[in-house]
C-alpha cells in the first residue's frame, strides 16, 4: 500500500495547503529521522 497521494491529502484533509507544503513537511520529517540514533538490541528468549 502506498498511502495517500498528494492530491488526496490536499483535497480530503488539508485543502488550505499547497503541494510544496507537503514537500516541506516531508523534508523536515526526513531530517528528523536522519538525526536520530537508532540502537537495536537483540532479544533472547
Amino acid at each position: 500500500d502506498e498511502g495517500l497521494s498528494f492530491a488526496e491529502i490536499l483535497t480530503d484533509y488539508y485543502p488550505e495547503l499547497q503541494e510544496d507544503d507537503i514537500h516541506t513537511c516531508l523534508r523536515y520529517a526526513i531530517a528528523l529521522i536522519e538525526a536520530e540514533d537508532i540502537h537495536l538490541a537483540a532479544i533472547t528468549t
